[in-house]
């Protein structure tokens, strides 16, 4: 963690990959070692096994296993593999349904790509009282309007309010 920066959000799949991949194991050991157990129920842990282990590989080929959000900017990598993306560097921010797990994605466009970067998951923080994918969307909006007056850009708001007045 930086020093002195305090993570408004985190993202993790270290559980579901270690679940996966320890709960394979074991089943896959339960079904093959126990010799006095019938044939069906070897045949039922392999199986169950087999299922850890392939939802451990969907899950472990994901480009992100982890994900921390400060204010100025996005840690995110694998296990040794760590990336920094400063805000500015986003685009736009959406949302999707994973379907095989139900879990939001929040889906991160950006600038001058053609890649996405996805987040599995949409933590809500309680403090803050907002979900991730909204406090970015106000991240965004907050840095594009200094950015404007940085650069003197008359917002679409602020030059509609000047025609009324």
């Amino acid at each position: 963690m930086p020093e002195g920066q305090v993570p408004y959000f985190f993202v993790s799949l270290m559980g579901a990959i270690l679940a996966g991949a320890l709960g394979g194991i074991l089943f896959i050991y339960i079904g093959v070692s126990v010799p006095q157990a019938p044939i069906a129920a070897n045949t039922i842990f392999v199986v169950l096994g087999l299922f850890f282990l392939s939802f451990f590989v969907v899950v472990s080929n994901r480009g992100i296993w982890r994900a921390t959000f400060y204010d100025n900017h996005l840690d995110y990598g694998r296990l040794s593999m760590n990336h920094r993306l400063e805000y500015t560097q986003i685009d736009s921010v959406n949302t999707a349904r994973e379907n095989w797990s139900f879990r939001t994605l929040v889906i991160l466009q950006l600038k001058g790509q053609n890649s996405q970067l996805v987040i599995p998951g949409n933590p809500r923080n309680s403090i803050l009282q907002t979900d991730m994918a909204k406090w970015l969307e106000d991240k965004l909006q907050e840095r594009t309007q200094i950015t404007r007056e940085q650069t003197g850009e008359v917002s679409p708001h602020a030059s509609a309010k000047r025609k009324e007045g």
